[in-house]
């Protein structure tokens, strides 16, 4: 089956979605968004690989995975169905500011963008996620 020719605007929706819906859990200071969509060179069947950023703790990690869950349910009902991954690799804002590319220190929405990821955080977030293309 061909994709849609709609698909970069259904995943650039999706991922929107997911950063409003995990973005407004308490605790989650920002997400950092990975992979092909991270990098700006996202395909139609490209996953949405969001990186959590805590703002002290690990604490909010299981109900990330819970509405992580509900997203990929609903998706799936709808038709079309799309990939979240957010369970690999989780920060706290301590361990970004100390650990960023590159030995740099600051905030997260000071990393480079082209290092493979964007980083989207409370305090950079505009109601949608950074555009997905360069």
């Amino acid at each position: 089956m061909a994709p849609t020719p709609r698909w970069k605007q259904l995943l650039d929706d999706r991922l929107a979605e997911a950063i409003n819906v995990l973005g407004a859990i308490p605790g989650v200071h920002g997400l950092i968004v990975g992979g092909s969509l991270g990098r700006g060179e996202p395909w139609p069947m490209s996953d949405i690989d969001l990186l959590p950023v805590y703002v002290s703790t690990m604490e909010p990690s299981q109900q990330v995975e819970q509405r992580q869950s509900e997203l990929v349910d609903w998706w799936a009902a709808s038709g079309h169905a799309q990939t979240l991954d957010t369970g690999w690799l989780a920060f706290t804002t301590r361990n970004c500011v100390t650990s960023s590319p590159q030995g740099r220190k600051g905030s997260l929405s000071a990393w480079p963008t082209n290092a493979g990821f964007t980083a989207w955080t409370r305090h950079t977030a505009d109601t949608r996620p950074p555009a997905t293309t360069h």
